[in-house]
């Protein structure tokens, strides 16, 4: 499993910094968790590479995958942008 990049957990412990002391656990829980666009965005990468080495995807899994990979088609990321940390 990878690990965040360190730009990542900054901004996790930055976020965190920002939850005042008397906050909830479930309030520092959220200001701790990576973005919900990162989570998805890994989670989607993966059942792809489960979809590619052949596993079947429940039917509600597959529909999505072939929006998420159908919206990337038609926006390309831009060379400039596959190198950077962070990008999807």
């Amino acid at each position: 499993m990878a690990l965040p990049c360190s730009g990542a957990k900054s901004m996790a412990v930055k976020r965190l910094r920002e939850v005042p002391a008397d906050a909830s656990y479930r309030q520092r829980r959220r200001a701790d968790y990576p973005r919900v666009e990162d989570q998805l965005d890994a989670i989607w990468k993966q059942i792809n590479q489960d979809r590619l080495g052949g596993k079947n995807l429940i039917q509600e899994a597959d529909d999505l995958l072939n929006r998420v990979l159908a919206v990337k088609a038609r926006h390309p990321k831009p060379a400039s942008a596959k190198a950077k940390p962070g990008n999807a």
